[in-house]
């Protein structure tokens, strides 16, 4: 079911109550929100639609994605990045980020036209993860061996930490587990969100793991190697469950939590 998220002149946010709202649109006063010590009237509103899930490649040329969370087919076309090397895509709650190698930069992106909403450079040198649980943003460095939870709204870093191995590819979770996946130790892992410290890890299916994320409670994967194929992996045990291709030469996995 959709939710409503209201425009507060900075930000989206999503308020504890709303009263007042008659529906006119995004020019005049619809009503007022909550913000948990008072009401504020607001002018515009969004509805977002739950759970969504994307995916960008890179080269030939490089390209976002959303795809049907069901059977991995692309469900709205595509659209090109705001950079030249994507690396990896996802989001928390309502929201959609992304990151780029070559243009060394964090993106807050609308879910429905990818356009920049927010940009900001990285803590490290070659971003190569961003996503998160559903209230709480991540993010992976490669060249600096590096995790980090960032603010949702500013990009910084809040906290950080070196990461299990030394080739970190890939970043995100589902509602309330994070995963992350490394080159150089050819594993995925769960990490704890509080102090990515390793719960569990396992094989990725591929030889070439790139980016990880999820939905409410269902986690996704893109591996680079062999036929270049986008996954739907047990949160569990990451078993296969379902596979297909990807984009060319995919890069991020990751999706929007309702």
């Amino acid at each position: 079911m959709g939710q409503i998220q209201i425009f507060n002149g900075t930000s989206w946010v999503n308020p504890q109550a709303v009263h007042s709202f008659n529906g006119l649109g995004w020019d005049r006063l619809v009503g007022y929100y909550w913000t948990g010590t008072q009401w504020l009237p607001f002018i515009s509103y969004q509805v977002i639609s739950g759970q969504r899930l994307y995916h960008c490649s890179f080269e030939n040329p490089a390209q976002l994605y959303e795809l049907n969370f069901d059977n991995l087919s692309w469900i709205s076309g595509s659209g090109a990045p705001p950079g030249l090397w994507p690396t990896e895509i996802g989001g928390i709650r309502g929201r959609l980020y992304h990151c780029d190698a070559i243009s060394i930069r964090l993106y807050e992106l609308h879910p429905d036209t990818f356009s920049v909403i927010r940009e900001a450079a990285p803590p490290g040198s070659l971003p190569s993860g961003i996503g998160g649980t559903r209230t709480r943003l991540y993010h992976c460095d490669f060249n600096f061996d590096m995790l980090y939870e960032l603010n949702p709204d500013t990009l910084a870093v809040i906290r950080q930490t070196a990461s299990p191995g030394t080739s970190p590819v890939g970043i995100g979770g589902t509602s309330t587990r994070l995963f992350h996946g490394d080159r150089a130790t050819l594993r995925l892992y769960e990490l704890n969100p509080d102090t990515f410290a390793v719960i569990r890890q396992g094989a990725p299916p591929g030889t070439y793991p790139f980016g990880i994320g999820g939905i409410d409670s269902r986690l996704y994967h893109a591996d680079e190697s062999g036929f270049h194929f986008i996954y739907e992996l047990h949160p569990d045990t990451f078993a296969i469950l379902r596979e297909g291709p990807g984009g060319f030469n995919p890069a991020g996995m990751g999706g929007i939590k309702s």
